[in-house]
């Protein structure tokens, strides 16, 4: 059974931005959130789970309910997509470019921002920080021509960091357990 994350959810969701969140700007027809997260991982390991997102991304936000659904192939064009049980699958969006350990730029949309007239680039950054990393996500989306970007905004920066929370907490419960990611 699908299931679409309604406007409602996306709002609740904006209310647990965590602390690394920011709306850079928005405006009718635009928007700009970013995250920043410190990583206990070395920059390579963070690449690696960056690259699985069926082991950070929060299955509530996907149309299966289950995010090993997920998955993300690492080529020109490729496919950050789900599974679905019937047989089908959802694109989410494709791959742009990336630099291995360093940067993904993705294009497309998210969630029930595809149905929108409105298109976005997501990229990653990862930076060492000693025997550790950050990521940085910029995600950035222009359309809206019914005007409501703004109100997409906060809704949006609220989805987006809850998934980089996650792929926090997932680096940091590897980490402790001394594994590879």
């Amino acid at each position: 059974m699908r299931r679409l994350v309604s406007v409602a959810a996306l709002a609740t969701a904006a209310i647990a931005a965590p602390a690394g969140s920011e709306v850079v700007s928005s405006s009718a027809n635009a928007f700009h959130v970013r995250h920043s997260e410190p990583l206990v991982a070395t920059q390579e390991d963070a690449w690696n789970l960056l690259r699985q997102p069926a082991l950070w991304w929060n299955g509530e936000h996907s149309y299966s309910l289950d995010a090993a659904n997920f998955y993300l192939e690492l080529k020109p064009g490729g496919c950050f997509c789900e599974r679905m049980p019937d047989g089908g699958f959802v694109e989410h969006m494709r791959v742009l470019s990336f630099t291995p350990g360093e940067e993904l730029v993705l294009e497309g949309m998210l969630g029930p921002l595809r149905t929108i007239p409105a298109t976005g680039v997501l990229v990653f950054k990862l930076e060492s920080q000693g025997g550790n990393s950050r990521i940085t996500s910029d995600f950035k989306v222009v359309g809206f021509p019914e005007g409501n970007g703004t109100m997409w905004a906060g809704a949006v920066d609220g989805v987006i960091g809850e998934q980089m929370k996650r792929l926090r907490s997932r680096a940091a419960s590897k980490g402790r357990r001394g594994n590879p990611l």
